[in-house]
């Protein structure tokens, strides 16, 4: 074991075969912790969804009274520039929001399914396991073929 554990690769797989119980816990607090977020979007996916789209004119009416503000106290013209462009921003946003109303509600509605889907389907969470389990033997594979290939470039019979 010393002699693998000194090797350049062999440190590592040591290293992965010690902290393999750790590295099982935290697939399953991940898939655990994944529930719980599918659980939660599915409650909470049109709030957050309408939370964001108010929060982004919130966010650009807000910035633009910052620099009002910021440009009261020391007059720029760069930040009366950025006042007036953020407002501007937050004013086609509205515009926006307003005549795409419809579509704006359409989109939600999609949002709020696919969250209820997803909700009632959670076997959707091994998929990305399953990917993941196959790449690291595909990845294990290639580390053979390598190994094995440059073993067989380094042996003495081959000079």
């Amino acid at each position: 074991m010393n002699a693998f554990e000194s090797s350049f690769f062999g440190g590592w797989i040591a290293d992965l075969y010690k902290a393999r119980w750790v590295i099982l816990v935290c697939i399953f607090i991940a898939i655990f912790i994944a529930c719980i977020y599918i659980k939660l979007m599915d409650w909470f996916a049109v709030y957050i969804a309408w939370g964001s789209v108010i929060l982004l004119w919130v966010g650009l009416v807000a910035s633009g009274v910052y620099f009002f503000i910021y440009n009261e106290k020391s007059p720029n013209w760069a930040t009366l520039t950025a006042c007036i462009g953020l407002w501007t921003c937050a004013g086609i946003y509205c515009l926006c929001f307003l005549c795409c109303f419809k579509n704006l509600r359409v989109s939600i509605a999609i949002i709020e399914t696919a969250a209820d889907w997803f909700a009632d389907t959670k076997r959707i969470i091994f998929i990305p396991v399953m990917y993941f389990s196959i790449a690291i033997l595909v990845f294990a594979a290639w580390i053979c073929g390598l190994a094995m290939t440059a073993s067989v470039s380094m042996s003495p019979l081959t000079g």
